[in-house]
């Protein structure tokens, strides 16, 4: 069974770590999967720069370029993006080779709906659509907040302040409903969150929608020695260790107000069992360190920037008592299952993926949506406990059983036989030399 993929960036941001890990997987297991992505630098097997030619690559820049300039006169948030210019795709025809499944992962940018609906109608394979965000939902949001235009028709846009009923968001859901209709696309929802927004999506509400877990490593996240992952990172061996990081602390949706709001009110609590935690408590913090400087922490903490190796990531798993996610929209994150592989309990509100794994004192604490009372409550409940080896089992065990590559694989070619009607095993013969 020939898979071929498409995703913005290879090695670049979470979604494509996943989608990688993933086309990885499926090569692994003896799938013949090949990746395009349109900003290509890793050197992953299988992965190919979708633009070859100067003249493609020239018209591909441009419509980047119009994207931006949209974005910047329209003052847009971070988390819109319109629909790209349909740049051609005849190159990319070409190269397509006779595919089983177009699968596509996270495309903003890349992809317009116009290229899509061309590959199908020269391919005629099925399409799956595994989301990280809300991107394919909406006229251009990647989170959608409070706003519920996505479940009708866009328009009017709060995301970018616009009042116009025909703005640009509902000219990118327009082309978007035009050009899907009647297409085979099985929607993938990484968690039941992604899921319900999915059946709520006025684009995509009818469609096939299936339940698939982000795959991870389990060889590069597992638990560890503790102690040493604590000495090569040259954090203090004897303190209660607090981890959180996102890719940007100062984005709204990430909740960091609301955990400097709890790590403020286990600073100032009075009980006694508070009091040893306020001397022992060490935060350890992954992200922008010039964002890290203006949260303005009330305890020690250690600044390590980004993690992008994912040794170093699994090493800051390991080496934290807890990992305390604040986000408060998130399709994920990536981040809750990675720690939980490691064995690290973790602490995070009512969202996103959160309540797919954690259940409170067994793999973590789950706390209310934007209570920063029910965070520090979180917080100190799992930091104050004498021994947390059980809750490190239970939680290794937990994750690793839902986001083990090999199982995750498994499940998509299952999927991916349902669609082409390919019997069961014949969908992993060895890929031809």
């Amino acid at each position: 069974m020939r898979i071929v993929h498409f995703n913005t960036y290879d090695v670049h941001g979470g979604a494509a770590k996943a989608a990688s890990r993933f086309h990885i997987g499926l090569r692994g297991a003896g799938c013949d999967s090949e990746m395009f992505v349109a900003h290509k630098s890793g050197d992953l097997p299988g992965v190919r720069a979708a633009y070859q030619s100067r003249s493609d690559w020239a018209r591909f820049w441009l419509s980047e370029k119009a994207n931006s300039l949209l974005i910047r006169s329209i003052r847009t948030r971070s988390c819109f993006i319109p629909e790209p210019a349909a740049v051609p795709s005849r190159a990319l025809l070409s190269r397509l080779n006779k595919p089983d499944i177009l699968h596509l992962h996270w495309i903003a940018g890349f992809l317009s709906s116009r290229v899509i609906r061309n590959f199908f109608e020269h391919t005629g394979a099925p399409i799956v659509w595994t989301l990280t965000d809300m991107a394919a939902l909406t006229g251009g949001c990647h989170y959608a907040s409070d706003c519920r235009r996505y479940t009708l028709q866009c328009g009017a846009c709060p995301q970018i302040g616009m009042r116009w009923r025909h703005d640009v968001s509902y000219r990118t859901w327009s082309r978007k409903q035009c050009n899907f209709k009647e297409l085979p696309i099985t929607i993938v929802a990484p968690t039941q969150w992604l899921a319900d927004r999915a059946a709520a999506s006025s684009i995509f509400g009818s469609a096939p929608c299936v339940r698939i877990p982000l795959g991870i490593d389990p060889k590069a996240f597992c638990p560890g020695d503790q102690r040493l992952a604590r000495k090569q990172m040259g954090l203090p061996p004897d303190k209660k260790i607090l981890f959180f990081g996102a890719a940007s602390l100062a984005e709204k949706r990430k909740g960091m107000r609301y955990l400097v709001d709890a790590l403020q009110i286990i600073k100032t609590a009075s009980s006694p069992t508070t009091k040893r935690l306020q001397n022992d408590l060490f935060l350890l913090v992954a992200g922008p360190q010039d964002q890290t400087k203006e949260l303005e922490l009330p305890f020690p903490f250690c600044q390590v920037g980004f993690l992008r190796d994912e040794a170093d990531l699994a090493g800051a798993y390991r080496a934290a008592d807890v990992y305390v996610c604040p986000s408060i929209e998130d399709a994920g994150p990536m981040m809750i299952p990675e720690a939980m592989m490691c064995g690290t309990p973790v602490v995070a509100f009512d969202s996103g993926g959160a309540r797919d794994l954690i259940v409170t004192r067994k793999t973590g604490h789950l706390c209310r949506l934007a209570d920063a009372q029910d965070l520090a409550h979180g917080i100190r409940a799992l930091l104050e406990m004498n021994d947390l080896t059980s809750l490190r089992d239970n939680t290794a065990d937990a994750a690793t059983s839902k986001h083990s590559l090999a199982v995750v694989v498994q499940q998509y070619l299952a999927l991916y036989g349902s669609l082409t009607g390919t019997p069961a095993g014949a969908a992993t013969r060895p890929r031809a030399r």
